[in-house]
């Protein structure tokens, strides 16, 4: 199996190594083990259509790790960002298909045939302004132009409706912050710090047992932890949940611009 996978001639993905570089000057962003596996598997589809259920299987669960909806979404924002960064967004898409999952778009880059196209309205006005030349310019009817100044007044007060709904309905979301405790254990991972939330006194075992599963999947295949995607772990595991969760997070949580990837582990 090849390690390199060449996308429109802009970028190269190795692999072994989770890069995606671009051919032009090298220039390279680290992905994460599921981004990497998933992209991977996009661009060898051709622009097919791949499903949420497949990406979850390609990505995580043939590790035999169950993972959520969110998790997905977080994955497809990780590859669009790193696309964006290396400023190939424009020409190499990963397009969400309405029920049915995403498929990675390729486009080619046609300057040419661009200006052709550019250029044919203009050569088609300068047609229509003689033909018209010889003969009477329309004359739009009083009525139709009421008509149209009614239907689009109409069309503007239904879109201004629809966004004082939408913004009432964001302001009235009352989110509920969760207090996050420093904890301590000399089963943490190395370089890592493990924080669970402050409401209630938590599982030991199952804070435990959720730092297990996350340091399996998280570690490389020389044995050596990613301690960029692994230095803040949130436990989410509540007492009462068949799941263990946590967020791992590149900086310490804040209310936003956060870089982090949600986990939920479930035992089949």
């Amino acid at each position: 199996m090849d390690n390199n996978i060449i996308i429109g001639d802009l970028v190269r993905l190795d692999r072994r190594t989770r890069s995606l570089s671009r051919t032009q000057d090298g220039k390279s962003v680290m992905l994460p083990t599921s981004a990497c596996r998933c992209l991977a598997a996009l661009a060898q589809a051709k622009e097919q259509v791949l499903s949420q259920e497949q990406l979850m299987d390609i990505g995580w669960r043939h590790a035999g790790i169950e993972v959520t909806d969110n998790s997905v979404r977080v994955m497809i924002t990780k590859i669009r960002r790193a696309l964006v960064t290396l400023k190939v967004d424009e020409r190499i898409q990963l397009i969400a298909v309405t029920r049915s999952g995403y498929r990675l778009i390729v486009r080619a880059d046609r300057p040419g045939a661009t200006a052709v196209s550019a250029a044919e309205p203009d050569v088609q006005t300068a047609r229509n302004l003689t033909a018209l030349a010889g003969g009477e310019l329309p004359v739009i009817a009083p009525r139709q132009l009421l008509q149209r100044r009614i239907a689009a007044g109409v069309a503007g007060l239904v879109l201004g409706c629809c966004a004082v709904a939408v913004t009432s309905w964001l302001l009235t979301i009352n989110p509920v912050p969760v207090h996050y405790m420093r904890w301590y254990d000399e089963k943490t991972p190395p370089q890592t710090e493990v924080w669970v939330a402050g409401e209630a006194q938590p599982d030991k075992q199952r804070v435990l047992q959720t730092l297990q599963l996350y340091t399996q999947f998280a570690l490389h295949k020389d044995g050596d932890i990613n301690a960029e995607h692994a230095r803040y772990l949130y436990i989410t595991t509540g007492k009462s949940s068949p799941n263990l969760g946590l967020i791992a997070c590149v900086t310490p949580l804040r209310d936003s611009e956060n870089n982090c990837e949600s986990y939920s582990f479930t035992y089949r």
